[in-house]
């Protein structure tokens, strides 16, 4: 975030790919990496998917107390889906030699 110790490492050290703050939104790499695009993805793909673990839900479910946690748990339910169109399901995957 602008303003923050690590932007001002990523303006000083020439890392920053945009400063289009439209394109800071984890879609696409922001910053320069030895990991390629293909990989940030696949890597944000799977800890997307990896939260919806049977023991994650019946976690999450088990903590509600009252109407407030299942309103925030609706929220957050929303907020997940909508993220995760993002991350198309069936994307071509790098070859191991890219």
């Amino acid at each position: 975030y602008p303003g923050s110790e690590l932007f001002r490492q990523c303006q000083q050290n020439d890392w920053l790919l945009t400063t289009d703050w439209d394109d800071f939104d984890m879609r696409r790499p922001v910053m320069k990496s030895p990991i390629s695009h293909q990989e940030q993805e696949q890597l944000i793909r799977g800890l997307f998917k990896g939260i919806l673990t049977p023991s994650f839900l019946i976690r999450k479910l088990s903590q509600i107390r009252n109407p407030d946690d299942i309103r925030h748990l609706f929220r957050y339910a929303l907020k997940y889906l909508y993220k995760l169109r993002d991350f198309p399901l069936h994307q071509p995957q790098p070859s191991p030699t890219s």
